[in-house]
């Protein structure tokens, strides 16, 4: 405990050599802009099927950052890749603790059952994935929906000023009839 006291200067031995060392906390942040950096360049490998450089860089970013939900997906496709399809699940597994409603989870689940030949799960995992799916596509229709109504609202305020001002202009008339 008494060596995670912030800038404290400890004194070191190394070989024959002594120096003073300071201790230093690593913030969130930081964790999580290097984890986006380890992740960036192990994609980088990935697309270039450098995967056992990939998977280093992928652990790596996620013993910074646990809950990357972006890492935990990008690791497992690579072990599915490898063939290691029992870790590749128990990565979906954990993504999909973490996003319940994760797509990417049980379509790749999907896909690795089928591979070691369990069918009805492979079956299973594609059945939530579509009604992920569709649930998804339901939220992003309602949200745009949504934003669609807030821009509407917003013209015919301005319209309805322009007509307090004068109840006669042909363009404000227009634009708030269409608007309705």
């Amino acid at each position: 405990r008494e060596h995670r006291v912030n800038k404290k200067d400890y004194p070191i031995t190394l070989g024959s050599n002594e120096a003073i060392a300071m201790a230093s906390t690593f913030s969130l942040e930081h964790e999580k802009k290097y984890s986006s950096k380890l992740f960036e360049e192990g994609i980088g490998l990935f697309t270039k099927n450098k995967d056992e450089e990939a998977k280093a860089l992928f652990e790596q970013a996620l013993r910074f950052v646990p809950e990357d939900e972006e890492v935990l997906e990008s690791l497992g496709a690579l072990e599915g890749r490898l063939g290691n399809y029992n870790r590749a699940i128990e990565l979906m597994d954990e993504l999909e603790k973490l996003n319940p409603n994760s797509v990417m989870a049980s379509t790749n689940k999907s896909l690795f059952y089928m591979k070691i030949g369990e069918i009805d799960k492979a079956e299973e995992e594609k059945g939530k994935a579509t009604v992920e799916g569709f649930e998804a596509a339901a939220k992003d229709s309602k949200s745009k929906s949504e934003e669609n109504l807030k821009e509407v609202e917003r013209k015919i305020s301005m319209f309805e000023q322009v007509l307090e001002i004068d109840p006669e202009d042909q363009m404000a008339n227009e634009g708030l009839s269409r608007s309705y």
